[in-house]
């Protein structure tokens, strides 16, 4: 099928992902903007993360800020923006150990550096760029608390570029090796929901008032929705781009072959190939997703065994 049926979006919504409101803590991308974008909230984590740098806002934080340069260009869409004088500064919400996160940095930061400079201004005019990440599993699987990056050489290791870009994931997983008291203690309360310090309860406080708010639930209605909406059009372009892909290959095995009974068996294997593709890419957007592998067998037709061995090529 092309689109999503009523049963599948059904069976989707039902899923563990898409928690009741009242269940919602710090580590969910909706609570995490709402409560982290928070000028104050926002204000201290930063000058934890910074440690002993004051940080003054040249604007209010900003969240699910989108960029989108041209019609046909992606876009991206920051979960928490902030600026200062001197710093651009993204800050994200992972759950997911998705192997596309390094790169999806790369893009971040080079779409802020395109919206930071205007036409005619000097290089020297962009700020600092920060890409912060705060991850519930190891993307690098070293169990270091914090995997900082900068651009250095690599022939002397110690000569930096002083391109003014920063890269930081944050390994929530690893909150007890981390050295700086107030960080250990937000990445603690991500893990575990265990709040320790004064900032720390104080999170907790608002995210308990937030789930009495009646505008937030239904903003969150809204997201939920738009959220499936994504996942169906993904599943629309993976099954076109399959199918595109098992044609041509079916029509060139055809040709090969060179005879016409050859071409035909070659398209209809093509056209196979193209749905086995299409459910292949869905498998993998549903186990980056946390998909059970009972209900990814379901929705695409592959056994479990099959499912697994695409969760293992996945997470390599």
């Amino acid at each position: 099928m092309s689109t999503l049926d009523e049963v599948t979006i059904s069976m989707i919504g039902e899923d563990k992902e898409n928690l009741r409101y009242e269940q919602l803590d710090l580590t969910n991308d909706f609570m995490f903007c709402k409560i982290m974008s928070k000028p104050d909230n926002c204000k201290k984590l930063l000058e934890i993360i910074f440690q002993n740098k004051e940080i003054n806002f040249s604007q209010p934080p900003d969240y699910q800020n989108i960029i989108r340069l041209s019609p046909s260009g992606k876009s991206v869409q920051f979960d928490i923006r902030a600026f200062t004088s001197t710093d651009d500064i993204d800050i994200e919400m992972q759950n997911l150990k998705n192997r596309e996160i390094p790169k999806r940095a790369r893009y971040y930061q080079s779409m802020m550096d395109i919206e930071q400079l205007q036409k005619g201004e000097l290089y020297t005019s962009l700020k600092h760029n920060w890409i912060i990440f705060f991850c519930t599993k190891d993307l690098f699987g070293k169990g270091l608390p914090v995997y900082t990056f900068e651009n250095i050489c690599v022939e002397d290791k110690e000569t930096k570029l002083n391109d003014m870009t920063t890269k930081m994931f944050y390994n929530c997983n690893a909150y007890e090796r981390m050295k700086s008291v107030e960080i250990e203690s937000f990445l603690r309360y991500l893990q575990t929901g265990d709040a320790k310090t004064d900032f720390t309860k104080k999170i907790a406080f608002e995210i308990d008032s937030a789930r009495d708010n009646p505008l937030w639930r239904k903003e969150f209605m809204d997201w939920e929705m738009q959220r499936r909406m994504i996942f169906a059009e993904a599943h629309d372009e993976g099954f076109a781009s399959g199918e595109k892909a098992g044609y041509a290959f079916g029509i060139q095995q055809g040709i090969e072959q060179g005879i016409q009974k050859g071409m035909q068996q070659g398209i209809e294997q093509g056209i196979e190939q193209g749905q086995e593709l299409a459910n292949k890419k869905i498998a993998e957007k549903l186990i980056g997703m946390g998909f059970e592998v009972d209900k990814i067998s379901l929705i695409t037709g592959f056994d479990k065994e099959k499912i697994v061995d695409i969760k293992k090529a996945f997470d390599n």
